[in-house]
């Protein structure tokens, strides 16, 4: 491609170059993060008039092919992006501050989600948060949280949807609704758990955080959930599972954990969740379970393990010593494992998938 071409393309109106670079780089909330700070601003903006240059000559970038990766652009990824950014365009005359901008980030996904869990309020409830509906933005919807008058009705809710709005973060905001019964967060982009963010929720018996990103949870995200009675975990991002956890769940009695990428269990996870009755760990990578993982589980009824990666008997036996004569097994384990009968005879088994000796 000429100068004068180049040139050409240059001159064009940003949003123009976003336009054509819609056609073939799915670059999505390129356009949210550019309006989050002074930094991002300058970051994309030379990036989206550059990279349309360099889609004509050179062909993609790194940048280009790491974005065509990633359904949104997320607080997890932003350094990455950033990074990738500064890598691609050294020259630019550019102080670009990438702790600034994901700060910055961070404070825009935050009121994208003070939003969205106003707007979910406002769904169910229209006729009691109609004022609340008249709060445009997050500030000033963060005001109308904190005024006490507020807040008998807000205690009025039992149950809350925020499935499918997009968020990455948790809205700090819920701890003002102490009487949740249920909450539904699937099918969002959250990627991390702050320790917070169920804090003041002690009635809370249904939780929901299926479909998202989730790759690790603080130890003491669930420690003030006295009364939770089904955690859903499913179809995360997940890879290990600490010891602390699930310390403080008394009364849990379902959790599903499947779908996830777990290769590590620890031998206390569930030690304490003496009143769990359903377990799945189906769809993960597994490939051991350690001894007596499930030995504190009095109340268990039905334990689903298939489609792991245990291939030897050796790495079952020792794990369900201790399981109580109802338990369900479903393994999933394959036509080639054997499994010795004395080992598992006191239970009820379906599903088993293998050998028996």
């Amino acid at each position: 491609m000429s100068t004068g071409i180049q040139l050409g393309l240059e001159s064009l109106p940003l949003e123009t170059h976003f336009d054509i670079l819609d056609q073939g780089l799915p670059i999505k909330d390129l356009r949210d993060l550019r309006g989050t700070s002074k930094e991002l601003r300058l970051a994309v903006d030379e990036f989206v008039r550059h990279e349309l240059i360099r889609l004509k000559t050179q062909g993609p970038s790194s940048l280009s092919h790491f974005l065509a990766t990633q359904e949104s652009v997320t607080s997890d990824n932003a350094w990455t992006i950033l990074g990738l950014f500064k890598q691609t365009y050294p020259s630019l005359p550019l102080n670009i501050s990438i702790e600034k901008a994901l700060q910055d980030l961070n404070r825009h996904l935050l009121d994208q989600a003070t939003l969205q869990l106003k707007n979910a309020l406002v769904l169910q409830n229209p006729g009691a948060f109609a004022d609340l509906a008249l709060q445009q933005t997050a500030e000033q919807i963060r005001t109308w949280f904190s005024n006490p008058i507020n807040h008998p009705r807000l205690q009025n809710v039992t149950g809350l949807n925020l499935s499918g709005r997009g968020l990455s973060l948790i809205p700090s905001e819920l701890r003002f609704l102490s009487n949740l019964e249920w909450l539904n967060l699937s099918q969002n982009q959250i990627i991390s758990i702050a320790s917070e963010a169920f804090a003041n929720l002690p009635n809370l018996q249904e939780l929901s955080l299926d479909h998202n990103k989730i790759s690790e949870i603080d130890p003491q995200t669930f420690a003030n959930l006295p009364n939770l009675k089904r955690l859903f975990l499913r179809q995360n991002q997940l890879t290990a599972i600490d010891s602390q956890t699930f310390t403080n769940l008394p009364n849990l009695q379902l959790l599903n954990l499947a779908q996830n990428q777990l290769t590590a269990i620890d031998p206390q996870a569930f030690a304490n969740l003496r009143n769990l009755q359903f377990l799945s760990l189906q769809h993960n990578q597994l490939t051991v379970i350690g001894p007596q993982t499930f030995a504190n589980l009095p109340n268990l009824r039905s334990i689903f393990l298939d489609d792991n990666l245990i291939t030897a008997a050796d790495g079952i036996n020792h794990a369900y010593l201790g399981l109580g004569p109802f338990v369900q097994l479903s393994l999933g384990l394959g036509p080639n494992v054997q499994v010795h009968l004395g080992v598992l005879r006191s239970h009820s088994i379906f599903n088993l998938g293998c050998s028996i000796l």
